[in-house]
């Protein structure tokens, strides 16, 4: 077998789960404030977006970190072939 190996938690919460789990398939949704800085391949715009969208008392390194994991996760996600991705939930 050819191709990465990515185990996710996009959450039970997500909007898409339920479409996820009946169809075998990863998806991601971006609102629109994301998606543009992300598909102009914007790191810091999306980035900004982010910092906008915080919490109060998130830490810098969280924010930063939140946003990179979701920014390469849609990179990794749209750039995928011949990869498996695995879902791991809380339970």
């Amino acid at each position: 077998m050819a191709g990465k190996i990515y185990v996710i938690m996009t959450g039970n919460e997500n909007s898409l789960w339920s479409r996820c789990l009946s169809e075998s398939l990863v998806a991601l949704e971006f609102g629109k404030t994301y998606f543009d800085p992300w598909r102009a391949e914007d790191y810091d715009s999306y980035l900004e977006v982010t910092k906008a969208d915080a919490a109060k008392d998130d830490s810098e390194a969280d924010v930063k970190g939140r946003a990179t994991l979701w920014f390469n996760r849609g990179n990794d996600l749209t750039r995928s072939e011949g990869d498996l991705w695995l879902h791991r939930d809380k339970d």
